[in-house]
């Protein structure tokens, strides 16, 4: 392009060294004249934020959703935590019996603790522990039984497990005349 044509005249398009005025062919006073009066009432208010916390979360339909998903998961998560049981515990006899199991070498190390109890001191009560091994598709490939007595002193069997991709540990847990089932997860970490 020559230099003629870059610079141009004035009446070319686009020229921003022309001086002319650029015309706009927009109205927005008629425009807001077909408007809805929500779009009106906005355009001659400007913004205003909603009064408060719940109102802004609750503002629209799909902030309502959120905030009823947020309420929803924040109960669950109260009643979890107050109600669920853990795993690895189980109580027998009104005792907290914790059982933990762990992969070392080619074995499931299994332990299962029953905790001091001044309620039960003097008294010698039996205590066994069946465990079974079990794998991914819920078969058991894998028993041993664990037997000691209860003083009221803290008392911890432990037994070994042969590792066949054992996943989980299933106790069943005796203590005199009562008895409780847990299951936990084997710490492969």
């Amino acid at each position: 392009m020559s230099k003629e044509r870059r610079d141009g005249d004035a009446s070319t398009p686009g020229n921003v060294n022309s001086g002319d005025k650029l015309v706009f062919h927009y109205d927005r006073d008629r425009r807001l004249q077909n408007a809805p009066e929500p779009v009106r009432r906005m355009h001659e208010e400007g913004y205003t934020p909603n009064r408060g916390f719940i109102r802004g979360l609750t503002a629209n339909a799909g902030l309502k959703s959120i905030f009823v998903t947020i309420i929803i998961l924040s109960i669950t998560a109260v009643a979890l935590t107050l109600f669920g049981g853990q795993a690895g515990r189980v109580s027998v006899s009104g005792l907290e019996v914790r059982v933990r199991a762990f992969l070392y070498g080619d074995a499931v190390y299994v332990s299962v603790q029953l905790p001091e109890n001044a309620k039960y001191s003097g008294q010698a009560m039996p205590v066994s522990a069946v465990l079974q091994g079990v794998v991914r598709n819920g078969t058991v490939v894998s028993e041993r039984e664990l037997a000691g007595v209860y003083t009221g002193s803290e008392l911890l069997l432990r037994g070994i497990l042969p590792d066949h991709q054992t996943e989980r540990v299933m106790a069943t847990v005796n203590i005199a005349d009562s008895s409780g089932n847990t299951v936990v997860s084997v710490d492969r970490e």
